[in-house]
């Protein structure tokens, strides 16, 4: 940990810039610490996207089990993309104002009609009615309805 730490301290001297503009100044951070800490970068706004969908799938996960690992990845991958593309054209403050409305509907949904109809908003149990109120099968199959599956007159 130490020789990483060091390394990190030489790193402008090892990309060729000179070494006295990062000198040691008691008043203000060197150079690659201000530029490293900033929050006006659209990494930033990915830092808070990704650990959003990173809180989102630990505790929320269990909602998500029947469903294909591409089709989370890609979830994922576009809410990033809206989150940064929100800031992009918007402003930092309607991406917060996107986050507090999916927090929103988050706490609306998990909080208030899952229980309201009989599924536990944290543990999405019994699964059974989770799967009945989303329209799969016990199983967590798309289910079959008895009405489009077509008959034969005798």
């Amino acid at each position: 940990m130490a020789v990483l730490l060091l390394w990190l301290n030489r790193w402008p001297v090892l990309l060729g810039q000179q070494a006295d503009n990062f000198a040691e100044d008691s008043c203000r951070p060197r150079a690659w610490q201000r530029l490293m800490w900033r929050t006006d970068t659209y990494w930033f706004d990915v830092a808070i996207a990704t650990s959003g969908l990173m809180l989102g799938h630990l505790y929320f996960g269990r909602f998500e089990e029947h469903k294909p690992r591409w089709r989370l990845l890609l979830k994922s991958l576009l809410g990033v993309a809206i989150v940064v593309a929100t800031t992009a054209f918007l402003g930092r403050t309607w991406m917060y104002v996107l986050l507090g409305a999916i927090a929103v509907g988050l706490l609306i949904v998990h909080g208030w009609w899952l229980p309201r109809n009989g599924v536990n908003g944290w543990t999405a149990e019994p699964r059974e009615r989770y799967y009945e109120l989303i329209g799969l099968d016990p199983s967590g199959k798309p289910r079959r309805d008895a009405d489009t599956t077509p008959t034969t007159r005798d």
